[in-house]
């Protein structure tokens, strides 16, 4: 065996590991109710962190500051979290009855509260992977903040270089910053991070905000500070976990007031015993494709549908998703807006009231009344969230003290994922889910196959799909590991196994829905981490992800009518 393949096998054995150590740190912090991200107790997470040197932190591990990681993590976390020395994580304790303003991270659903100066409060209702997720995006953002404090502190007093107190002056300043004063303030920042002066000003753009024009330079400076704060007077920032959410976790708290909502709604609409085919999707593809052809029959004209799907999905068209959503509220959508906490919203279509001759799917019609089947869609879970979801969804529902169980004839599943085989914008069908960092498999019957998605201008792959423990974990090695190794993996996401697990689980052995329930999986591909060398980090889709989202959906809808 050569040398090379020895090296590489145990650097990914080693990567395996330090993620092991850091999901067990992450839960014996969660036990223990606080820690210092920097002090001895945060240590572990540090070191596991930086020997695993994920994907999407690019340098975390070198002297040089890392901004496309920077900026991946402040999308995720609240707006002025890096001014906060207390961080506390928190159950749904009542903070939306209050006067403090929910902040919302753009690119996680999640209530944050600015409590004080000092103190954010992020509200944790979608379990532990939620936990993991700000757990490492915080660790990460303290390593950062080190990293800048090393290079400003001159000496043990707390003396500090030119660069900073420039720095400084400009982030102060009441004034708005001038373009040369901007300027000025890079060249400073970009000496401190051990980056040029071209690489800061396009990072800069890039954290630009109407309500922040120069929210990089803020972000930097109080990073640096609290990192001043820490070295010099031993003020360390603490994340705690309020008693209420180390109680409640774990639970199903949330998953089982949003499912007893969901029942109480099919009851109150006569749905309870009706066919019923669970889709977890995003809150449009199932009901454009259903209503669009109604809705704008004449915007579609001679044109392909596809690009009616892809106009659809652009946010100046919000005249056109309203005139889709009426004629779907008009036609008897019943829409269920998240008051539980899940975040996990939920469309429910009753096709008896649907006029399927005006649609452009092959559906067959004719159905018996009584057996038409009703639609439920929910949008995506969060990780671990899934399986809470799903197991509280699949159990019987009590009415007038007498066990109802939910005729559930089929579940789909549709998503985004990393793809090992493929590029952006292909499509990947599982047959099994394995979960990382264990050899728990989830083998399973998928009724949607290549061939049912072939020759319609994407790619598809079929095999084995890994539910990765967060995607922010995942570096090369890893990845080539999963992709070479005869587990035949070709994508990573993170609920599949959580799903299938809460369905094996209804179906199989508690018996509360049919045990020849039908199941599909298909995920379109938001990234290839192999070639892009960026974990799930390399942009949004824009509009190559249309196409096959729409394509799985109408799928989905082609094999539940006929």
């Amino acid at each position: 065996m050569s040398k090379r393949k020895h090296h590489e096998r145990t650097r990914a054995q080693e990567s395996s590991s330090a993620i092991e150590r850091m999901y067990i740190t992450m839960r014996h912090l969660f036990n223990r109710g606080f820690y210092k991200p920097m002090g001895v107790s945060g240590e572990t997470l540090r070191e596991s962190l930086l020997l695993l040197r994920p994907e999407i932190y690019g340098s975390v591990s070198d002297e040089k500051a890392e901004l496309e990681g920077l900026l991946y993590v402040i999308d995720r976390l609240p707006d002025g979290i890096e001014q906060c020395s207390f961080i506390n994580l928190t159950s749904d304790e009542g903070y939306a009855n209050s006067h403090f303003k929910a902040i919302i991270p753009p690119k996680r659903r999640r209530n944050c509260y600015r409590i004080d100066e000092e103190q954010m409060n992020i509200e944790v209702t979608r379990g532990r992977s939620e936990i993991y997720d700000i757990l490492t995006h915080l660790t990460f953002l303290f390593i950062e903040s080190h990293k800048i404090s090393k290079r400003i502190i001159i000496d043990e007093q707390g003396s500090t270089t030119r660069d900073w107190i420039k720095l400084e002056k400009a982030v102060l300043s009441a004034q708005k910053l001038s373009q040369k004063e901007r300027e000025v303030a890079i060249t400073h920042t970009a000496n401190i991070l051990g980056r040029t002066f071209e690489e800061l000003t396009n990072a800069h753009q890039k954290f630009t905000t109407k309500a922040k024009p120069d929210r990089l330079l803020h972000i930097i400076y109080w990073l640096g500070k609290l990192a001043i704060e820490e070295v010099i007077n031993n003020n360390k920032r603490t994340v705690t976990f309020s008693p209420v959410l180390r109680e409640r976790l774990g639970h199903h708290l949330h998953g089982e007031i949003w499912a007893d909502h969901i029942k109480d709604t099919l009851l109150k609409h006569n749905l309870l015993k009706r066919p019923l085919h669970i889709i977890s999707a995003n809150m449009h593809s199932v009901m454009n494709s259903i209503f669009a052809p109604i809705a704008l029959k004449t915007e579609i004209g001679k044109k392909n549908i596809f690009e009616i799907y892809e106009r659809l999905s652009q946010s100046q068209s919000d005249d056109l998703r309203n005139k889709v959503t009426k004629m779907a509220l008009q036609q008897g959508m019943i829409y269920i807006k998240d008051t539980s906490g899940t975040n996990i919203d939920v469309q429910i279509f009753d096709s008896e009231k649907i006029d399927f001759s005006k649609l452009d799917l092959d559906i067959n019609s004719s159905i018996e009344d009584s057996e038409k089947p009703v639609l439920f869609v929910m949008d995506y879970a969060f990780g671990e969230q899934a399986y809470e979801t799903m197991d509280e969804l699949l159990k019987p529902f009590k009415v007038n003290g007498e066990q109802v169980h939910l005729n559930v004839d089929s579940i789909s599943i549709m998503g985004k994922a990393g793809i090992l085989e493929g590029g952006k914008g292909d499509i990947m069908i599982p047959s099994a889910h394995i979960f990382e960092g264990t050899a728990d498999n989830y083998p399973f019957q998928n009724e949607l196959s290549k061939s049912s998605l072939d020759n319609q201008g994407v790619a598809v792959c079929e095999g084995t799909m890994i539910t990765v423990l967060g995607t922010s974990l995942q570096n090369k090695e890893i990845l080539k590991f999963f992709y070479n190794s005869t587990w035949n993996v070709i994508g990573l996401e993170m609920e599949g196994a959580h799903y299938q697990k809460a369905i094996q689980a209804a179906a199989r052995v508690r018996g509360s829905i049919n045990s020849d329930v039908k199941v599909r999986y298909a995920y379109y591909a938001s990234d290839n981490p192999l070639e892009t060398g960026s974990t799930l980090a390399s942009g949004g889709l824009g509009t190559s992800g249309v196409k096959p989202t729409y394509l799985i959906t109408r799928t989905i809808l082609q094999q539940i009518f006929n």
